[in-house]
């Protein structure tokens, strides 16, 4: 799983009005995970303020046309490691947890919780908590 993220802004944007794109990529192709329109400074947003944005199109774009994933793409997009989502006033990035069942079946198959942590570009600390969340889920028993 290869997380991105895709920031549509009009370069003639006084207000700094953006669309904020949250995707995936695995083995199996691509899926959006979040759309967010961010008000700029001025506060409020209209359907004006942004073109129509394609999200098969843009999904497309990180597969290729057989449905298999494209070797990596150019510098227009952020690889790993990006902020999902902020909480709170601080800058500490909070990261969504991939599908229990990927997760799980990646977690059977991996010698340590750091080696996993590392496939899925996160911290240690990050694999913990989604692993605990597991457990209380029922879905995981303690290795």
């Amino acid at each position: 799983m290869i997380p991105y993220t895709v920031t549509v802004e009009a370069d003639d944007n006084p207000a700094g009005n953006k669309m904020v794109i949250r995707l995936e990529t695995t083995a199996t192709g691509a899926r959006v995970l979040e759309v967010a329109i961010v008000a700029g400074s001025g506060g409020t947003v209209s359907s004006l303020s942004f073109p129509h944005v394609s999200l098969d199109i843009l999904i497309s774009a990180f597969t290729a046309p057989d449905g298999r994933l494209p070797d990596a793409p150019e510098a227009t997009a952020a690889p790993g490691g990006t902020k999902a989502a902020k909480r709170g006033s601080g800058d500490r990035s909070y990261r969504r947890m991939p599908d229990p069942t990927e997760l799980v079946t990646a977690y059977r198959q991996a010698s340590s919780v750091t080696e996993l942590a590392s496939r899925y570009g996160v911290p240690r600390h990050t694999m913990n908590g989604w692993l605990s969340r597991l457990r209380q889920k029922g879905l995981l028993v303690g290795r």
